[in-house]
């Protein structure tokens, strides 16, 4: 989910089967439209273009 106060917030379940989320504070001005993840070897990717 992605937030106009620049953070995104990733929701996840743990190995336990629990759900878990964490919020990332984006620090420069991004376009929402253009986000983009992609996960690859336990690895989350999420991309943004900058405004």
């Amino acid at each position: 989910m992605i937030s106009d106060d620049y953070s995104v917030k990733i929701s996840y379940m743990n190995n336990a089967g629990k759900r878990r989320s964490r919020t990332l504070d984006i620090p420069f001005d991004i376009d929402f439209e253009t986000a983009k993840a992609t996960y690859k070897n336990g690895i989350l990717e999420v991309k943004f273009d900058r405004r």
